[in-house]
């Protein structure tokens, strides 16, 4: 059955349950867990390659996922060669999986499934990175791409997320309602909502090297580099991630200063994947969201220092 949340009003305290009302809640954990996705990043920037063989042009981090359910990324290209190849690698820290595809067509659309074999990086977080090539003397575009999260039917027993199933034998005639199977109702929405966080932003720009593309600096002292716009957020206090991919040339680190509703968040000294949680009201989120910012600047060494990725997103507590 399709996911159909329960109006407000189906529920009266002092009324009596019957069989079909029962059924539709049972019914709805299910396909609840197979049918919700999360989002982790996405762009509409363009991204070209000329090289012959597999070259990384996008990371993006790839947070919680316990349960192992397929990383998917769904792109729009166009080529002018007879064919070229897009992969989603993930890697855990343990571990690396990944997918290919080959397109043939001048212009269209393409989508690669990843499952991961292991959840060792899934508190790290995971990273996807994405990897373009082409026949030789052929240029490659993609014109778009979203990484997000592929649901599906759940796997029996208590799952790693700490989403377990309601079985078709508490839906059986005269069966009875325990109350752990109430409470498991109520806690498992939250569980799979969990394991699936949503990015609330994302900026993920070609990776060149550290000397080339939009935002790159040599700058000891801050330069503004994003201004991130993001949607309303709950008022009750959260945790989220900010996920970073910072190039660089020579010997330089970086130091990335996000500004989000006047409140700092540092990564310090750095460079490749930088990351870290802060905690959030809405109210804090959503005072004065145009003035948001990211600074970037050389914190260590010499060369320059550019930002691929930036990710603010949901995370699991």
């Amino acid at each position: 059955m399709a996911y159909a949340p329960i109006d407000n009003g189906s529920f009266v305290p002092g009324t009596h349950g019957d069989a079909s009302a029962w059924n539709s809640v049972v019914g709805n954990d299910a396909a609840l867990y197979a049918s919700l996705s999360a989002v982790y990043a996405g762009t509409v920037n363009v991204f070209q390659t000329t090289q012959t063989s597999a070259t990384t042009v996008a990371y993006f981090g790839l947070p919680a996922n316990y349960d192992n359910l397929p990383f998917s990324v769904v792109f729009t290209y166009a080529q002018t060669g007879a064919s070229s190849a897009v992969t989603l690698q993930v890697t855990d820290g343990s571990a690396q999986d990944s997918a290919s595809t080959t397109v043939t067509l001048s212009s269209g659309s393409g989508v690669i499934n990843v499952t991961p074999s292991s959840t060792s990086g899934s508190s790290t977080p995971r990273y996807g990175l994405l990897k373009m090539q082409t026949t030789s003397g052929a240029t490659f575009t993609l014109g778009s791409f979203i990484i997000y999260l592929t649901p599906a039917a759940a796997a029996a027993g208590l799952l790693s997320s700490g989403y377990a199933s309601v079985g078709s034998t508490w839906s059986a005639p005269n069966a009875p309602i325990p109350s752990g199977v109430v409470k498991r109702l109520q806690n498992n929405p939250c569980l799979i909502a969990k394991d699936r966080p949503n990015a609330i932003y994302s900026f993920i720009s070609q990776a060149l090297g550290g000397r080339s593309g939009l935002i790159e600096t040599n700058s000891t002292e801050y330069v503004t580099v994003l201004r991130p716009i993001h949607a309303k957020q709950a008022q009750k206090a959260k945790k989220y991630r900010l996920w970073c991919y910072v190039e660089r040339s020579s010997t330089a680190k970086a130091n990335v200063l996000l500004v989000i509703g006047g409140k700092n968040v540092v990564l310090l000294d750095d460079y490749g994947v930088m990351t870290t949680t802060f905690e959030a009201s809405g109210s804090t989120m959503n005072n004065s969201i145009t003035q948001n910012r990211v600074y970037i600047r050389v914190s260590s060494g010499s060369g320059y220092v550019c930002l691929r990725s930036l990710q603010i997103m949901e995370e699991p507590s």
